[in-house]
């Protein structure tokens, strides 16, 4: 303590002070040294967030709310994106499983219900946050699908499919197929229908004619998953028995790649870059990981680890987000060579997770609080990063003033160290002088 008190008279105030604003510039800096911030938290359902995306513009976020032990599709929300306010709430149905889909725009959501079952309600969130029309469909529909336009309308139950035009409500075609496991997906347009069947192959029907375009064939197992490319020109399919994905050219119904690498009875899913280009799996298993793949060459690019629940590609396709199962700290990964870059600072709860449209953003569901978390890039994910933040020049600035300001202090302690001296020299010599 003595030596401590004997040091800071040795300053001067402005040092201090100077100092004083260092500290708090450089807690700023630790408090904001992630590339990935979290800015803004939505409320979700009881459990928590089913399905979460930003919509094209990048102004507004959908999530579909799920509760019960089942968790239950419960309704959605579309919110806005810069300020976390809620602009239209959709209402769900408890047997409305997995019977909620929206466009990718919010523009038109599709609602199976149970008042009464055999009814599919459209609502369009940009024009009234009420219900605004309904399509009878005659069974109670267990999935409901609409197409990325807008513009059709898809309703399955036990064996029976009909498609409808959603504007006007005119009925289009009616099928009866095999049970397909809840999974069918239109194309861009809304002019194709693809289903999978029992029979370990998947096919194509035109929505207005009810006339099946294409059947496609080489699984050796049931179809889990089936999805369209963002242009339309691919078909994505996903087996979890006989391990494989497979990309299929729409035009001419033949396969172009098969992506092996999952084990036996791993759940497959897929997302497909927004130019198509790259298509990354993620088997939803323990050791397996994610895997990101050229969809010309059908080749892999890179592998990322962990227990992969939720995964999404940058628009740009150089970042890979994920979230995990374990409800661990998701993480952006390099998408070149699948090396880990930053951690996104908040728990996830293993839940989806997708990119705003221009890649600053990302939205995912949170472990605690039954919440979505919009996270904002703030800086490059490298190490050199931390150039892009004000805090770090902030405290360069203040570090090089408190070094100056301390030279200062010190040059000064040595100019008034010198005087006494001199002052005591001729006090003695007068003092003698007396004598």
């Amino acid at each position: 303590m003595g030596r401590l008190r004997k040091l800071i008279p040795r300053f001067s105030l402005r040092t201090l002070v100077v100092f004083l604003l260092l500290v708090t510039s450089g807690m700023g800096l630790w408090w904001r040294r992630g590339a990935w911030r979290c800015e803004l938290l939505l409320p979700g359902g009881l459990l928590g967030v089913a399905r979460a995306f930003f919509t094209p513009d990048g102004e507004r976020i959908v999530t579909i709310d799920c509760v019960g032990p089942g968790r239950v599709l419960s309704g959605a929300h579309v919110w806005d994106a810069r300020t976390g306010k809620c602009l239209v709430e959709v209402q769900g149905h408890a047997s409305a499983r997995w019977a909620i889909q929206s466009t990718p725009d919010a523009r038109r959501m599709l609602l199976g219900t149970d008042r009464p079952v055999t009814t599919v309600e459209v609502w369009e969130p940009g024009r009234s946050t009420s219900c605004t029309s309904s399509f009878v469909c005659g069974f109670r529909a267990v999935e409901v699908k609409i197409s990325p336009n807008g513009s059709r309308g898809a309703a399955f139950g036990g064996t029976t499919l009909v498609t409808w035009d959603v504007s006007t409500g005119r009925p289009l075609a009616k099928l009866e197929v095999e049970p397909t496991g809840f999974r069918m997906a239109f194309s861009p347009d809304g002019r194709r229908l693809a289903i999978p069947s029992v029979g370990y192959e998947a096919s194509i029907f035109d929505t207005d004619s009810g006339d099946r375009l294409t059947t496609l064939e080489g699984h050796q197992a049931q179809i889990d998953e089936i999805r369209f490319s963002p242009d339309g020109q691919l078909l994505v399919t996903s087996s979890a028995y006989d391990t494989t994905t497979r990309l299929w050219n729409v035009s001419t119904g033949r396969s172009t790649a098969t992506l092996t690498g999952r084990r036996r009875l791993d759940r497959p899913n897929s997302v497909v870059s927004a130019d198509g280009s790259l298509i990354l799996t993620y088997p939803m298993a323990p050791t397996q990981g994610a895997a990101l793949w050229n969809v010309a060459t059908g080749k892999p690019l890179c592998h990322v680890g962990g227990y992969v629940s939720g995964a999404a590609v940058s628009p740009g396709g150089g970042l890979i987000a994920t979230t995990f199962y374990d409800r661990t700290v998701g993480a952006i990964w390099d998408a070149r060579s699948g090396r880990k870059l930053a951690p996104l600072g908040r728990r996830t709860d293993g839940g989806p997770i997708a990119f705003s449209p221009d890649g600053e953003r990302i939205v995912t569901h949170t472990w605690r609080g039954s919440t979505a978390s919009i996270f904002r890039r703030q800086r490059p994910e490298q190490w050199w990063g931390v150039f892009w933040l004000w805090e770090f020049w902030l405290t360069v600035v203040f570090a090089g003033v408190f070094v100056w300001s301390v030279w200062r202090d010190r040059r000064a302690l040595q100019r008034a160290s010198v005087t006494p001296v001199g002052g005591e020299g001729d006090s003695d010599g007068a003092g003698g002088a007396d004598c």
